[in-house]
This record gives C-alpha cells, sequence and structure tokens, in this order.
C-alpha cells in the first residue's frame, strides 16, 4: 500500500517524532524509560508519539521478561521498522519542496 504523502508530511514534520526515530535509529532497541532520557522529553509526550509512531507501523514495540526480581519484570521495547520509515519519506518526498520547508521550519 502506498503511503500518502500528505499523511507522511503529517507523521514527519512533528520534531518530537523525529527525535523518537533518530534516537532508536541510533540505539536500536529501547525501552520507553531510555527513550524518556535521550530525548529528555516526559515519559507521557514519549508514550503518545510512540503510539501515533507504532500505528502507522514506522516503530515496533515487543514485550520482554526481564529479570525474576526487578521491578517490572515485564518490558516493552521499541524499535524502527526501517523499511516502513522509507516508505513514508518517498512519499515525503513527492510533496513540493516548499511544503517540505514549511513543515519543517513548523516543527508542529
Amino acid at each position: 500500500m502506498t503511503v500518502d504523502p500528505w499523511k507522511a508530511d503529517a507523521v514527519l514534520s512533528n520534531r518530537v517524532r523525529l527525535e523518537i526515530i533518530q534516537t532508536l535509529l541510533r540505539g536500536k532497541e529501547l525501552h520507553i524509560s531510555e527513550l524518556e532520557r535521550r530525548t529528555k522529553r516526559p515519559w507521557g509526550t514519549v508514550a503518545y508519539h510512540l503510539g501515533l509512531l507504532e500505528n502507522k507501523k514506522i516503530v515496533e514495540s515487543e514485550y520482554r521478561l526481564g529479570p525474576h526480581n526487578s521491578k517490572a519484570p515485564v518490558k516493552r521495547f521499541f524499535w524502527v521498522n526501517k523499511r516502513k520509515l522509507n516508505e513514508y519519506v518517498r512519499a515525503w518526498a513527492k510533496l513540493p519542496a516548499e511544503v517540505r520547508a514549511q513543515s519543517a521550519k513548523a516543527g508542529r
């Protein structure tokens, strides 16, 4: 299925979502608390944007068991689906340069 360029713009022109994607690309698979620390964003903000990215299949996640006596024995790890991200980037690139520049400047 082809990604609509305007929907790609709505997803990729948000500064927080781009920070999350860049952080995940650098750190491979990360737990939300690590994303919170690395992006210096509140937990709720990171969770909200991760949900949007996961809904678009740009980010994927998996629950994993941690140490037996851990406070949180099950943790959810996130990573970027690079194939899907590339689909969004290619779709976004189809928009006129002025639109992309304006969206990047606004940073929504």
